[in-house]
């Protein structure tokens, strides 16, 4: 007797598991447990966020379309955050994946209730996972395949294009989980609604160079 209840316990939470990783995948939840541990891998990347090709559509692929001498072009740097102010612990999940092909993405977090921002830079055809403070972001990105270097006024050219997303995105823990967003640049139905702006707006450096 005492064996089928312990094997009907065992049964249940095995039940109650696989009921639990259903609804996470089915609602396009991505579990982070307190410590940064995930709860239990997926076999295929949770994208929370997409955004569409119509809003990467990039001139400067066009070899005389960038404003500036492209022979004074930079390599881009390596993946990772390059300017940044937070003053809270970092916790909660945030990956960028960027398409194949030969645009680097700069992209911008700032916190609508801080001075708290991050800045990140991402090599085509790839994918960067950071955590970052809790709290609403608003996202800028632009893009290119020119790179003049983060102090540029103009870090990938006058002609390459930037955006900002209409909606802000909550970062946030409940019960014992913190929870972000993926963001995918390469989409063909993509969920980010954005308004263009210009490309200097992108900077957070006070000494910003370039005309």
């Amino acid at each position: 007797m005492k064996f089928i209840k312990v094997a009907l316990f065992i049964l249940c939470a095995i039940l109650l598991f696989l009921a639990l990783n259903k609804y996470l995948r089915e609602n396009n939840i991505e579990p982070f447990p307190v410590g940064n541990q995930p709860l239990f891998q997926t076999q295929t990347p949770i994208t929370l966020f997409t955004i569409s090709p119509t809003q990467i559509v990039s001139e400067t692929h066009q070899p005389n379309a960038n404003f500036f001498d492209t022979t004074e072009a930079l390599p881009f740097p390596e993946n990772g955050v390059y300017s940044s102010k937070l003053s809270d612990e970092t916790v909660a999940p945030l990956t960028l994946n960027t398409p194949n092909g030969n645009d680097g993405y700069l992209v911008l977090f700032k916190n609508i209730n801080t001075d708290d921002y991050i800045q990140l830079f991402v090599n085509p055809g790839q994918s960067y996972k950071i955590t970052v403070p809790l709290g609403e972001y608003e996202m800028f990105w632009t893009y290119g395949n020119y790179w003049f270097g983060f102090k540029h006024r103009y870090p990938f050219g006058r002609s390459a294009s930037a955006f900002r997303a209409d909606n802000a995105f909550l970062f946030y823990k409940e019960d014992d989980y913190f929870y972000g967003h993926t963001f995918t640049f390469d989409s063909p139905q993509g969920t980010v609604q954005s308004t263009e702006i210009d490309p200097s707006l992108m900077s957070v450096d006070e000494e910003v160079q370039g005309e």
